[in-house]
C-alpha cells in the first residue's frame, strides 16, 4: 500500500511539473513586467507549474497578443494593459487579432498623476480647469498612452478647452518640457512624483485613483470631480484567447486570484500607487464594454 500510494504521488507531481504556462509580456522593463513576473513565478511556486516567458514589444501591445495567438498550447496568456482591450481597437481598426482575445483577470487599477509647471498653483480639479481656461490658447498636453489621450479629448470636449496634444514614446521624455513650462498638463502612473517633489522643477496638481494614497495626501484625488473620471482608470491585467475553454478560465482565474491576494504582490502594488482588484469574468467584460464606449465618444 505504502508503495502504491508513493508511486501515486510521484506520478502527480510529475503532472503538475510537466505543465507549462507560457505568457507573453509587450511591455518590457516597466510596472507591467515587474508585476507580470511577480504573478506568474508565484503561481510556479504554488502551484507546481513552470512559466516561460515571451518578450514581445511594438504596435501598442499587438506583436505579442499576435504572437500568443499564433502559439500552440491552450495555457497561453498575455500580461498587458487595459489599452489592449478598450483603446487598441481605435488605434489599430484593422487589425483582428484585437478582437480575438479578453481579459480574464484584471489585477490591479493604476494611478493617473496630473503635473503641471510650477506657475500654475492649482489645488483643486475646479481651480486647475480655471488656469487653464484662463490661458486663452490651446493647452499643451503631454500624452505617451491612449488612456492619457481619451481623457485629454475628454476635458477638451467637457469643459471647453482647447488642446494640443504633444506625443511621447516615454514618461521621462516629457519631464523637462514641463519644467520648462512647454507643456500645461502631463500625466503618468506616478513615475515623476519624486522628482517633482524633490527637484521642485514641477509640480502635482492632482490624481485620479480608485483610493487615497497616503504617499499622495497633500493632493486632491479627482476621483469625485467628474462621475465620468473613473471609466479612465488604466489597469493591468492577463488575457487570453477568446477560445480558452469556460473550464479552464474558472480555474485559472481562482488560482491567480490567490497569487494577486498574497501581501506580498499587495505590497508590491501599493509601491506602484496600484490597487489590487482581482476582478474577474463577466465584471471585467463590462467594464471594458464600458469603457470602450466612452473612448470611442471621445477619440480623435
Amino acid at each position: 500500500m505504502k508503495k502504491i500510494f508513493f508511486t501515486l504521488f510521484l506520478w502527480t507531481g510529475i503532472v503538475q511539473a510537466s505543465t507549462t504556462n507560457y505568457v507573453w509580456i509587450g511591455y518590457p522593463n516597466g510596472n507591467l513586467d515587474i508585476q507580470c513576473r511577480t504573478i506568474w513565478n508565484a503561481y510556479d511556486l504554488k502551484y507546481g507549474t513552470n512559466t516561460v516567458f515571451f518578450v514581445k514589444p511594438g504596435a501598442d501591445g499587438i506583436i505579442a497578443i499576435q504572437d500568443m495567438l499564433n502559439f500552440s498550447s491552450n495555457r497561453k496568456f498575455v500580461c498587458a494593459g487595459s489599452g489592449e482591450v478598450v483603446s487598441n481597437s481605435m488605434i489599430h481598426p484593422n487589425d483582428n487579432s484585437i478582437d480575438r482575445i479578453e481579459p480574464l483577470l484584471q489585477t490591479v487599477v493604476n494611478s493617473m498623476v496630473w503635473y503641471v509647471p510650477n506657475n500654475n498653483k492649482s489645488r483643486t480639479f475646479t481651480e486647475l480647469i480655471v488656469y487653464l481656461k484662463s490661458l486663452n490658447r490651446p493647452i499643451n498636453i503631454g500624452i505617451f498612452f491612449s488612456t492619457q489621450r481619451g481623457i485629454s479629448h475628454y476635458l477638451e470636449k467637457t469643459y471647453d478647452l482647447k488642446i494640443n496634444l504633444i506625443n511621447y514614446r516615454t514618461g521621462s521624455q516629457m519631464y523637462p518640457d514641463l519644467a520648462s513650462g512647454t507643456l500645461d498638463l502631463a500625466f503618468d502612473s506616478g513615475g515623476a512624483i519624486d522628482i517633482a517633489q524633490d527637484t521642485k522643477k514641477f509640480r502635482i496638481a492632482g490624481y485620479l485613483a480608485t483610493v487615497d494614497y497616503e504617499r499622495l495626501k497633500d493632493y486632491q484625488n479627482f476621483k469625485s470631480s467628474n462621475t465620468n473620471f473613473p471609466m479612465f482608470y488604466q489597469w493591468l491585467g492577463i488575457m487570453i484567447p477568446k477560445d480558452m475553454k469556460a473550464e479552464d478560465k474558472d480555474v485559472i482565474t481562482t488560482e491567480l486570484r490567490t497569487i494577486v491576494f498574497q501581501p506580498a504582490f499587495k505590497e508590491l502594488a501599493l509601491r506602484n500607487l496600484s490597487t489590487v482588484t482581482a476582478v474577474g469574468q463577466p465584471e471585467i467584460l463590462a467594464t471594458v464594454h464600458k469603457q470602450k464606449k466612452l473612448f470611442k465618444e471621445y477619440w480623435k
